[in-house]
């Protein structure tokens, strides 16, 4: 995508040592880039943030894309390889959602549970 793409990345120093599950963020990327961004001519912006909320990490990818509108879906492959996952790895105490964007996009939202150290 070139110019078309911009990236922001906003994870505070103290969860840069968190470990993700392999494969487990790159399905959401790859969704913002192929469903919501290269559609657009004028291409857009993916954002990645993480937040500690206490007992769980949440862990956003949110697009300026086509957003849920778009007709051009893809099959769910990799939304649904997330789900299973974080069910196998976390059972029922982590979450993925998608929230469609005011201003256009779609965010997807990881909810994991902190480490207890």
């Amino acid at each position: 995508m070139g110019e078309r793409l911009q990236i922001y990345i906003d994870v505070p120093e103290s969860l840069r040592s968190f470990a993700l599950p392999p494969l487990l963020l790159q399905p959401l990327v790859e969704n913002a880039l192929v469903h919501g961004l290269d559609p657009k001519l004028e291409g857009g912006r993916i954002d990645v943030d993480a937040r500690s909320m206490g007992d769980f990490v949440l862990i956003r990818v949110a697009d300026t894309g086509r957003g849920f509108g778009w007709t051009q879906q893809g099959n769910g492959v990799g939304l649904r390889n997330v789900r299973e996952q974080l069910a196998e790895l976390y059972g029922n105490q982590a979450e993925l959602n998608l929230f469609e964007n005011p201003g256009g996009g779609v965010t997807a939202e990881l909810k994991l549970p902190e480490p207890k150290a």
